[in-house]
């Protein structure tokens, strides 16, 4: 079924920028884990929006330049 989405493999510098990331939000009391890290960091490396239903990354959004999709109710 998913073979027609393209394969975002992170990159060293992916990983870099997802630790960054993650100190960044905790500083800020923000407690995110690596893989959502390196999932929010593909996404704006590749300017995609995200679409999710973890409010972790709603709340990280507000650290960096990921941008999510939420549904509004």
């Amino acid at each position: 079924r998913f073979t027609a989405l393209p394969l975002l493999a992170p990159h060293r510098q992916d990983h870099i920028d997802a630790a960054e990331l993650r100190n960044r939000c905790r500083r800020a009391g923000l407690q995110i884990g690596t893989i959502d890290a390196v999932i929010a960091q593909l996404c704006i490396r590749h300017q995609l929006k995200l679409l999710t239903t973890d409010n972790d990354f709603v709340l990280a959004a507000r650290y960096c330049a990921l941008r999510v999709w939420r549904e509004v109710r």
